[in-house]
């Protein structure tokens, strides 16, 4: 079941002898699987162990469709398809085509059939490898791109370890790819982003202290947006964007009362401890994000 808010919900999967054994097969080859893929992206392991767990992976994989039917079976769907690693095994049976039952056949006048597919490359080769530290690159734009892949930010002692070259070199050779702002260094596709008006603000506000700030200035003036007037602003209750602050406003000024509001993905979670509603006034409403 999904989860509440921030209270998970558990259910109870009552399995039948035959669905338990099947379930047996079907978590060994998961557990085959997962090794191998372990195998494969982690330094160290020669390929006579890697085949001879492809080896494991091929014979319990069979075994698996022998006994119960492949992964995409109905049988197989109905225990697993809550679970996180069912699209997983899914993938290891490429072009799947359904079975046909004799009844099924008849019925549309065509010849009954059992399921097929293609085995997944995993089963015949090698398709993971460890990822590969790189040691040296000629420009700060590469240090740039592998510190991203990396680390997801700007690390300039990284950047400085591949090229070689000092700091205030590279945010040369950078200009206009990354901005400092008080201490940080983030890309222009970050900074130039989100509430730009605010950032210009603060730009304005901390040149006095930092000079380098005014080409973050000019960056920030040319990517300002049009200012909306109030009456072409639609606002929808339950909208995500809208801060909680301004509903447990909205609904105080309502039903008079004390809530507490909260958005999580996808719902909000609007709680009133105690109603006192005016005359007249709906005491109730339902938000949807």
């Amino acid at each position: 079941m999904p989860d509440i808010l921030d209270k998970p919900q558990l259910s109870i999967l009552k399995l039948t002898a035959a669905q338990v054994t099947r379930a047996k097969l079907v978590i060994g080859v998961r557990e085959q699987l997962r090794t191998l893929i372990k195998m494969e992206m982690t330094p160290g392991f020669d390929e006579v162990s890697i085949n001879q767990q492809r080896e494991a992976l091929n014979r319990d994989f069979d075994s698996l469709v022998q006994q119960v039917g492949p992964m995409h079976s109905v049988g197989t769907r109905r225990i697993f398809e809550g679970d996180p690693d069912y699209p997983l095994l899914l993938s290891l049976e490429h072009d799947y085509d359904p079975p046909i039952s004799r009844e099924v056949a008849k019925k549309r006048g065509i010849e009954p059939r059992k399921a097929s597919f293609r085995k997944a490359d995993i089963f015949s080769k090698r398709v993971l490898y460890p990822a590969k530290r790189i040691e040296r690159v000629d420009s700060a734009k590469d240090a740039l791109m592998v510190s991203l892949n990396e680390t997801a930010k700007v690390d300039m002692p990284r950047m400085a370890e591949l090229t070689g070259k000092p700091k205030e070199q590279m945010l040369d050779e950078l200009k206009g790819v990354l901005y400092k702002d008080r201490g940080k260094i983030v890309t222009a596709d970050e900074y130039l982003s989100g509430n730009v008006k605010a950032k210009l603000a603060k730009a304005i506000e901390a040149i006095q202290d930092h000079p380098y700030m005014a080409e973050n200035i000019e960056a920030l003036q040319q990517v300002q947006p049009e200012d909306i007037e109030a009456v072409d602003i639609d606002v929808h209750l339950g909208s995500p964007w809208v801060s909680p602050e301004y509903i447990q406003d909205f609904i105080r000024h309502l039903v008079d009362a004390d809530a507490a509001v909260h958005y999580h993905v996808g719902r909000w979670d609007v709680r009133i401890r105690s109603r006192m509603p005016k005359p007249g006034v709906l005491t109730g409403c339902r938000l949807q994000g």
